[in-house]
């Protein structure tokens, strides 16, 4: 499909033009003027985008576990313009976080048409400071805990691809040092220290 006179974005910079979509990605992209096609008036054109951190929208929250209601989220984000995305949870129990990340992984397997694709997903606490915990519960907070985190990962077939973790807490370091071979270590609601960080960071095999 041939679309002309758009705005496309580039690594320079918006250039007028248009674009061809070949199988459902863009192919050709060309300045200037061409005959035939879809005329997009001047839009602006950009590559699909990708959130990392969204806990729900339309009524629906990830962390509830509904998969009606992460494909109702999909859909909106992919009205958006966001393609992909990562769905967030929040500091909540083990069992509540396991359902949640259930969800996420059905998504991820068999996306609807016209659903942004399920990329992974963030985990958001329960390893917080309670000082800086936010709008989390800190009924649910808890040192950070591999084992546990282990068992949320490998239930939802290693998509969690990023945990947040306070470093000043008990264990992060030791943490930290394994779960970063599974996936992105994130520090977050954090009271820590130079000191504590440093150790967070240098923590485990490079």
């Amino acid at each position: 499909m041939l679309y002309t006179n758009a705005r496309v974005f580039t690594p320079e910079g918006f250039v007028t033009g248009g674009f061809c979509v070949e199988n459902g990605r863009f192919g050709e992209f060309f300045a200037g003027q061409r005959a035939g096609g879809r005329d997009l008036h001047g839009a602006a054109v950009i590559p699909g985008l990708v959130d990392i951190h969204t806990h729900g929208a339309m009524g629906a929250d990830f962390s509830d576990g509904d998969l009606e209601g992460l494909k109702r989220m999909a859909a909106h984000l992919a009205k958006c313009g966001v393609t992909s995305f990562a769905p967030t949870s929040m500091t909540l129990p083990y069992e509540t976080l396991a359902a949640a990340f259930r969800s996420g992984a059905e998504l991820y397997e068999n996306r609807p048409a016209g659903c942004a694709r399920v990329m992974g997903i963030h985990m958001e606490g329960p390893y917080f400071s309670e000082k800086k915990k936010g709008a989390q519960n800190g009924a649910y907070l808890r040192l950070p805990d591999f084992e546990g985190f282990r068992a949320l990962y490998e239930g939802c077939g290693g998509l969690v691809r990023i945990v947040d973790v306070a470093p000043e807490l008990e264990g992060a370091a030791d943490f930290t040092g394994k779960a970063k071979a599974l996936c992105t270590v994130s520090v977050a609601h954090t009271d820590a220290s130079y000191e504590d960080c440093r150790l967070f960071t240098t923590a485990g095999p490079a």
